[in-house]
């Protein structure tokens, strides 16, 4: 039995060593490698989704609640409170229930759709106040990020229109 393993190790090895002649492409023919090019692109801080941008403190989401506005824009219900802090950027809380999504994979697939629709479409607020967003998914179905993002993308214009009326 080892003689058996021994002879699939060698093998596996014989597969896996390089072969003689070939060289790798990264490498001219004096086996040296080839520099790397510089690349001119900026840093994509603007499109992260921060740490800082999640809302987790259980006051503010307590207040949230409490004494925030709300409409529809299909997938989802958002709640929102503008915050007089401008320190701080807008924080966002995303929800799916787990009545409509019980298997935990269905709802994670959906809060990745969220964030990654409002990762694209954070720039697109005009208005210099911040607010704490709620994000609550209640379509029953799981749909393309694309319907996703134009919910966000419709949520955003429409908290930009609330703002300029205030």
């Amino acid at each position: 039995m080892a003689a058996g393993c021994w002879q699939h190790a060698a093998g596996k090895a014989e597969r896996n060593s390089p072969s003689p002649t070939k060289s790798p492409s990264s490498e001219n023919s004096l086996g040296a490698r080839a520099p790397r090019r510089k690349t001119n692109l900026a840093p994509m801080r603007v499109n992260k989704f921060q740490k800082k941008e999640r809302l987790t403190s259980k006051t503010v989401i307590g207040d949230l609640f409490d004494g925030g506005n709300s409409f529809s824009s299909f997938p989802f219900k958002v709640v929102f409170r503008s915050v007089p802090d401008t320190s701080r950027p807008t924080q966002v809380l995303i929800s799916v229930p787990a009545r409509s999504f019980p298997k935990a994979t269905e709802r994670n697939t959906l809060k990745r759709r969220i964030r990654e629709g409002y990762r694209l479409n954070k720039a697109q607020f005009t208005v210099s106040t911040r607010f704490s967003l709620a994000y609550i998914y209640t379509a029953r179905e799981i749909l393309p990020s694309s319907v996703i993002h134009h919910g966000i993308r419709s949520s955003i214009e429409r908290l930009n229109r609330y703002e300029e009326k205030a």
